[in-house]
């Protein structure tokens, strides 16, 4: 195949197309590269923050668009024939980026708050916290929101709100937990006492120096007596298994709860 005298001409009609096919081919090239590149990068990252590395696709695309946009204004600022057309064309997508903006802006904060989470890693997946005065394992944490399993609910924030809320993780040191047991006063408040010691010092996922059993309370619907305590191991599981074995005991024992 014999190409025209003037196909390498940048100047004429066939060294632009050739010129705007070439950079094209670099810009497709360079965007497989850098994604197949980022796929293995975020996989691993997604390992180490035991998150999904589903998370990270939105990610993933936003980087492959800009590539495609620069190497899109790279052709436009190479080619003069293309200026004076894009002119008119980034004018009305400006604006159109403008109005799209405004009505998601909130969308936008909570993919940047979500970005800034998984950057700044101040809690990850399975991480147990205490926010807005509940306290959970972080489930989920997506680009736009973060999911906390509770004991009886899913408590779902949004990642702008949840990055300026103070946020208590309390993985990286034992979890405090406590357990409380109301009485009747004609029942044994000794007994009481001793089986609910016993019962938390039977638990293995209790730290056996931690363990206080001290009255709380009184008041005309009878005594209640609070164990307190510190674990390393899911609070849910530990103190529901707990607080059943003590009632199962105290009601094996005749003491009356109220």
């Amino acid at each position: 195949m014999v190409l025209p005298n003037d196909f390498y001409d940048l100047n004429t009609t066939a060294g632009i197309l050739l010129r705007v096919l070439l950079l094209a081919a670099v810009t497709i090239i360079a965007a497989r590269v850098i994604e197949t590149f980022l796929d293995r990068y975020l996989r691993q990252a997604a390992i180490r923050l035991r998150v999904s590395a589903t998370k990270y696709v939105a990610l993933r695309r936003l980087v492959i668009a800009a590539v495609y946009v620069t190497g899109l204004i790279i052709i436009i600022e190479s080619t003069p024939q293309l200026q004076s057309l894009s002119i008119a064309i980034f004018a009305s997508v400006s604006i159109v980026g403008i109005v799209i903006g405004i009505a998601a802006q909130s969308t936008i904060s909570n993919i940047i708050a979500g970005v800034a989470i998984v950057i700044s890693k101040p809690f990850g997946v399975g991480d147990f916290v205490t926010v807005r005065g509940e306290s959970g394992f972080v489930e989920d944490i997506t680009f736009r929101h973060t999911v906390i399993r509770l004991l009886d609910a899913h408590m779902i924030i949004p990642n702008s709100s949840i990055t300026s809320d103070v946020v208590f993780n309390h993985s990286d040191s034992t979890i405090a937990a406590r357990i409380d047991v109301r009485i009747s006063y004609d029942s044994d408040l000794r007994l009481t006492k001793q089986i609910i010691r016993h019962e938390a010092e039977k638990a293995a996922a209790i730290n056996q120096q931690t363990i206080e059993v001290i009255v709380s309370k009184t008041d005309e619907q009878g005594v209640t007596f609070s164990l307190v305590f510190r674990l390393e191991e899911s609070p849910f599981n530990c103190i529901s298994d707990l607080r059943e074995a003590i009632v199962l005991r105290l009601l094996s024992e005749h003491v009356t709860i109220s």
